[in-house]
């Protein structure tokens, strides 16, 4: 008989920080002033496709970078949108999603928050405790598996 093995992530993970950001404008442009205002780099990676629940074929979302090697930061921009469903639904009016790994602090955080408010088409920008939702895990994982892929080709 085979043996089954389970996968379990655990919460006490060191979790990125999830920023949601509600605007008007594209993905593209909205990097552009993110870059100029937060002097961030963020670059165009491979669009991330995952397999949602109740889904059977995988839907595409876009996904910008920055790495900031000195302070060891990685800044994540990943869309929310797909013509057919919302990565994430529960947060419907959120178009995207900011992820910050690394060591910040709260004053770091409202900082960033404060640089994307002030970005023209940005109508908000807030921050998001994803930590309750059932998909953070699945999402998170899948990123990382992207990511990885995304560093091998790159």
């Amino acid at each position: 008989m085979a043996k089954k093995y389970n996968l379990e992530l655990s919460r006490e993970q060191n979790w990125p920080v999830f920023i949601g950001i509600a605007c008007r404008s594209k993905d593209y442009q909205l990097c552009f002033h993110l870059n100029k205002k937060a002097d961030l780099h963020l670059k165009k990676l491979q669009d991330f496709e995952i397999v949602l629940p109740g889904k059977k074929e995988s839907t595409s979302y876009s996904l910008y970078r920055h790495q900031d090697m000195n302070r060891r930061l990685d800044y994540l921009l990943l869309s929310n949108h797909h013509p057919d469903s919302k990565l994430i639904p529960e947060f419907k009016q959120t178009d995207y999603f900011m992820l910050v790994s690394g060591e910040t602090t709260a004053n770091e955080i409202e900082q960033l928050i404060r640089m994307i408010r002030a970005v023209p088409g940005v109508l908000l920008a807030y921050y998001l405790d994803l930590t309750k939702s059932k998909q953070t895990d699945l999402i998170l994982a899948d990123l990382e598996l992207h990511l990885l892929e995304a560093g091998k080709k790159g």
